[in-house]
């Protein structure tokens, strides 16, 4: 009964992996495409790292160094890209906090006693949670301006992190669209900028 569609189930699985290797490939292009582009309107530098990979942008932005890439997290099945933009802070900042997006379990925490930092800045407080011990230095770096390029990151981000040498702005998957990594890029320059100034 089942004879003859061997040809037929060779064909279709053919096909199959065909059309995986075309879709990996063509996303390849266009990320590539995107951080090529990013790196053009940014006047930075964009350097090939693998074949159908978007590569890497690097360079400076009014003094900040810059780096865009693509970064593989996890391994085997549980392996997935992310992309991340980094800004580097220099000099390294001398505050200490904690800074993460605002989510059900933040909001579930903070019902229950735990204290964060709130400035009375709806659209910043809505976004992020901050927590550490010198409420007063933090308050200072944290300004309007830096608070508002901050939330300007927000869009399109999974992660944020903030360390005393780097601020990093992390979207887990691959970005297509060259205005996305532009604005984060710039965003993330201004809050150097900002960082640096108020400390």
């Amino acid at each position: 009964m089942f004879q003859g569609y061997g040809f037929y189930l060779a064909a279709g699985l053919l096909f199959v992996v065909l059309a995986l290797i075309g879709r990996v490939m063509w996303q390849g292009f266009l990320s590539r495409d995107a951080f090529k582009e990013a790196a053009d309107k940014l006047g930075i530098a964009w350097n090939e790292t693998e074949p159908f990979a978007p590569g890497e942008c690097t360079g400076t932005i009014d003094g900040d160094t810059v780096r865009i890439y693509i970064e593989k997290v996890g391994s085997g099945s549980m392996e997935r890209q992310l992309t991340a933009v980094e800004v580097d802070l220099v000099p390294p900042l001398d505050v200490e906090f904690d800074i993460g997006k605002e989510n059900i379990i933040t909001r579930l925490f903070r019902r229950a006693g735990s204290h964060d930092i709130e400035f009375d800045d709806a659209p910043f407080d809505k976004v992020y949670r901050i927590s550490g011990h010198d409420h007063v230095a933090i308050r200072k770096l944290f300004t309007t301006d830096v608070r508002a390029a901050l939330v300007l990151m927000a869009k399109g981000s999974d992660d944020l992190i903030i360390r005393p040498e780097m601020i990093r702005w992390e979207a887990g998957r691959r970005v297509f669209r060259s205005d996305e990594l532009v604005r984060v890029a710039h965003a993330a320059c201004s809050a150097a900028r900002g960082m640096r100034n108020a400390s």
